[in-house]
């Protein structure tokens, strides 16, 4: 049978696992637990995967052991990650480790640069993970994904792209750095602090900021413009609050900033997190996060 069929419907058995009774699904679990919330998948599932689940869903309804007609709430389709192709007149083509310089490794010949397309063995326009993740990190590759191109839409690969991201966490790290002595034994402000100009304006948009990241997750996937709204350092920066009475707004929106990214790049953020906490014991940063 086709392995779309096979997997059409362990969603299924994942709400009732330990259920021994034949065909495996407990009734009462299935109406607790089903339908899934969200499906994502690539076009591929989109067309295959997800007709054979629904006909699965239907057809357990009609045997009365499910009690819903769709399997999934919500579809997501993602969009597929492409790169240019490199081809060699008398090799065909080529890996990008294979075409260093633009010259072909075999015969050295000029490489001929093709048009992006969707990344595939065949074509060979991949790239070694692998690789990558031993020289940038792989919290750089996820927030790279992450900030090219909306979820729905085709990621176009770029070299300079990852190395953009991995100039990006230096620059959050670097944050870590600058506002440690600033933020060092100082409390978090609490509800009965006045604020005006400046400290007011800057408490406003650092709101207004958690409003928009949150519906840029929850309700449109929008990670890219996400990972934009979510940098405070620029409002840190630019403003004229850098005096020591006025560090816990800093801490404050400092943390929120790393808070937001914690659901990126957890494994950065983490150091980052732990830097703060266990070296100076910043408030901005409870323990039970790290």
């Amino acid at each position: 049978m086709d392995t779309f069929v096979e997997s059409s419907w362990y969603f299924d058995r994942y709400c009732c696992p330990d259920y021994d009774t034949k065909p495996g699904l407990d009734r009462k679990k299935l109406d607790y637990w089903m339908p899934v919330d969200q499906y994502i998948g690539g076009i591929e599932h989109a067309i295959l995967h997800l007709l054979y689940s629904r006909f699965y869903t239907k057809v357990l309804r009609d045997f009365g052991v499910i009690g819903v007609d769709e399997p999934f709430t919500n579809l997501l389709t993602q969009g597929m990650v492409c790169k240019e192709t490199m081809r060699c007149k008398e090799h065909g083509y080529l890996f990008p480790e294979q075409a260093v310089d633009g010259k072909c490794h075999i015969c050295g010949k000029a490489v001929i640069i093709g048009k992006t397309e969707k990344m595939s063995k065949s074509l060979k326009n991949v790239v070694d993970p692998d690789y990558l993740v031993k020289k940038y990190g792989a919290d750089t590759l996820r927030i790279f994904c992450l900030f090219a191109a909306p979820p729905e839409k085709d990621l176009e690969w770029s070299d300079q792209g990852v190395d953009g991201a991995f100039r990006f966490l230096g620059r959050l790290w670097r944050i870590a750095d600058e506002y440690l002595e600033d933020i060092k034994g100082v409390a978090p402000a609490n509800g009965a602090l006045q604020l005006e100009g400046d400290l007011k304006s800057l408490r406003r948009k650092t709101h207004q900021t958690i409003r928009k990241v949150s519906c840029d997750f929850e309700d449109r996937f929008h990670f890219n413009t996400a990972i934009g709204d979510a940098d405070l350092y620029f409002f840190l920066k630019s403003s004229t609050l850098h005096i020591h009475i006025h560090a816990c707004i800093d801490g404050h929106n400092t943390g929120i900033c790393f808070i937001f990214y914690y659901t990126m790049i957890d494994h950065f953020i983490d150091r980052c997190i732990i830097c703060h906490y266990k070296t100076f014991k910043s408030p901005f940063f409870p323990e039970n996060i790290c």
